[in-house]
């Protein structure tokens, strides 16, 4: 933990900014996408996320290692908000997996994306963007590559199977009635196990289009 140590904190920032933008460049290469979606990544990326919540100082710069391939897998986006790990829906890291969920549900292309990662300012401006200019959406769905257009349709099926509407509510709703997240949406955890078998079939059905 480098939390109350300014400069070793902002060495290992400099260093996670560094490997999110190497990611972030692999994922505009279709040849190089499937490297992202292997087992050891998506079954560590939620613990990622939570120790960057937990670990990192919130007034410093985003690590937002889901703004490569690995976080257009809407199953593994959706299993950092569940169980007794899930995100607190009062950090900052949660509002920006809900920005990267309705970034690959709208059809955002990620092949014409700058090479720096956007910080949390950026995502809230670009969702802000989308509500206010309708147009928005059908122009940037025509970005998309063909491995990203296979892709959509599937993430955006998991999404329902997995009943993601209900998961990002219960989370809210826990957060408006003060609860204090003991239970972590178990409730949740259980809707998503039944509703589709279990997480891996969904990220075997996105490698299998990967690596198409």
């Amino acid at each position: 933990a480098t939390h109350g140590n300014a400069e070793e904190e902002q060495q290992k920032l400099k260093l996670s900014r560094e490997i999110v933008n190497y990611f972030r460049a692999c994922s505009r290469s279709p040849g190089l996408r499937g490297q992202m979606r292997k087992a050891e990544i998506l079954r560590e990326f939620p613990e990622i996320l939570k120790l960057e919540e937990e670990l990192h100082s919130p007034w410093e710069q985003d690590v937002p290692i889901e703004q490569s391939w690995v976080g257009r897998s809407l199953s593994t986006l959706l299993s950092c908000l569940i169980g007794p790990r899930a995100l607190d829906a009062n950090r900052k890291v949660f509002i920006r997996l809900l920005g990267r969920i309705a970034v690959v549900l709208e059809g955002r292309s990620d092949s014409h994306q700058k090479q720096e990662a956007h910080s949390i300012e950026e995502v809230c401006a670009m969702e802000r963007l989308m509500w206010a200019d309708r147009t928005a959406v059908a122009r940037l769905q025509s970005g998309m590559d063909e491995q990203e257009k296979r892709e959509w349709k599937d993430e955006a099926e998991t999404f329902v199977d997995m009943d993601g509407i209900r998961v990002i509510l219960e989370m809210l709703l826990e957060v408006n009635s003060h609860n204090g997240g003991s239970s972590k949406n178990s409730g949740s955890a259980a809707a998503i196990g039944n509703g589709n078998g279990n997480n891996s079939s969904n990220n075997n059905k996105s490698s299998n289009n990967t690596n198409n």
